[in-house]
């Protein structure tokens, strides 16, 4: 017998997904401008050495955040979606609870870990110790980022995607650039100021999700409630593959922080985040699409999967176009608006920009495998991917510097996406494109 059925649930939209996908994007083009202000106000205010420093430190946050998590966001996204009217039934919050009785405990000791061994971190490590008070400002981040993360899946996961959006990707950089507006008019700021301020304004973010979760969702009896240690043994793979992810993204920075100057960091950190501007393209899709592919796939419906996964492919690589042809036409243009120095990075802008368009352009394909339980693949394209660029960071950072570290990341990118669109056509049965 066949692993997948006729279809039994509506048929997926076209329409739909640019209804919704549309709102969404608009949610992130609003987030993309937002950051791209915070970036551009960060560095021109710090300058590279600055703005460098700033990077690092939120680079060791967002790591510890992500362990913090332990998997447990992408759990929550595939396991509350495949449920119908999860928020009226009471299952998303039944779901949560005990998630949150195992992260918060976690992430507290986490920051803890870090205030107590920020000294040595920056100094033993990076070699940069003017960043520990830095970083020790930002480590409250560990915690706040870990509630919001999950609040913020979990409100994609029953269906309210512009929610999940706001609250993950748009809130945040616009609640901190309306507190540095005010307290521009208090006192001179600096990076120990706006490292402040950057913190306070997450945990602000954190109260108002959840206050909305608690008034969006229905409550749960207690005695209900699954196991903590229950879920943390069926989240397992996915926290594998999220320290997986984690290598993949982070080791670029992590290893530019042992090896070169702040500046460099500063500079490099600059260009990838513009090229990333384009990826809100993708990003928007899948907050539609992923809890699709879950749904269906849970009622073994390929046709409707094979619809979203290819048409969300289709979407994205049209409207990523323009953008990503424009940053590799003029990147030292678009740099120059951050100050003097950054400009450097502009081969940097070019190489992430085209990678990003090759992302778009073979879909959400991590995601696909995640929904469709095939995680154990996916743990294993996240880990070689990580291993690839770990060890080709570590050896041309020494001979190639920035641009050494960007061919090491790139590498590991191109491999992640080709293995998964693999994977897709073989587990699947169908190819993103054609």
């Amino acid at each position: 017998m066949s692993l997948f059925k006729q279809p039994r649930n509506k048929a997926f939209s076209t329409h739909s997904l640019l209804k919704k996908g549309f709102s969404v994007l608009l949610l992130r083009a609003s987030a993309a401008l937002f950051t791209f202000v915070v970036t551009l106000y960060l560095a021109r205010l710090l300058g590279t050495d600055g703005f460098g420093a700033f990077s690092l430190a939120l680079t060791v946050i967002a790591i510890l955040s992500m362990i913090g998590r332990l998997g447990l966001d992408s759990w929550i996204l595939r396991e509350i979606a495949s449920h119908h009217d999860s928020a009226s039934s009471g299952f998303a919050r039944k779901t949560i609870y005990p998630i949150f009785l195992l992260v918060i405990p976690f992430a507290i000791l986490l920051l803890l870990t870090i205030i107590q061994t920020s000294s040595w971190i920056t100094t033993s490590i990076f070699d940069k110790p003017d960043v520990s008070l830095v970083l020790v400002t930002l480590s409250p981040l560990i915690l706040f980022l870990t509630i919001g993360f999950i609040l913020g899946e979990a409100f994609k996961s029953i269906n309210k995607p512009y929610l999940g959006t706001l609250l993950q990707n748009v809130a945040h950089p616009l609640f901190f650039l309306l507190a540095v507006f005010l307290a521009s008019f208090v006192a001179e700021l600096n990076l120990i100021r706006i490292s402040t301020l950057y913190s306070f304004t997450s945990l602000i973010l954190v109260l108002v999700s959840i206050h909305i979760w608690l008034k969006t969702t229905k409550p749960s009896h207690r005695e209900d409630y699954e196991s903590p240690v229950s879920i943390l043994k069926k989240s397992g793979p996915l926290l594998l593959i999220s320290s997986g992810g984690l290598l993949l993204s982070w080791t670029d920075t992590i290893v530019l922080g042992i090896f070169e100057t702040k500046a460099s960091i500063g500079i490099y950190t600059v260009a990838i985040k513009t090229a990333l501007a384009t990826s809100l393209i993708l990003i928007a899709i899948n907050t539609i699409v992923t809890p699709k592919f879950s749904l269906y796939f849970a009622s073994k419906d390929i046709q409707n999967l094979k619809t979203a996964a290819k048409y969300s492919t289709r979407v994205g690589i049209i409207v990523a176009f323009i953008p990503t042809l424009i940053l590799i036409s003029a990147p030292k243009f678009v740099l120059s608006f951050f100050g003097e120095g950054f400009e450097q990075g502009a081969h940097l802008l070019v190489l992430f920009s085209l990678v990003q368009f090759f992302t778009i352009s073979c879909g959400p394909v991590g995601n696909l495998l995640l929904m469709t339980h095939n995680e154990t693949i996916l743990k294993s394209i996240t880990f070689i991917s990580a291993s690839i660029n770990l060890l080709l960071s570590v050896i041309l950072v020494q001979f190639y510097g920035i641009t050494g570290v960007a061919i090491a990341t790139i590498s590991g990118i191109v491999f992640y996406n080709m293995s998964c669109v693999y994977f897709v056509k073989k587990k699947l049965g169908f190819w993103m494109i054609g």
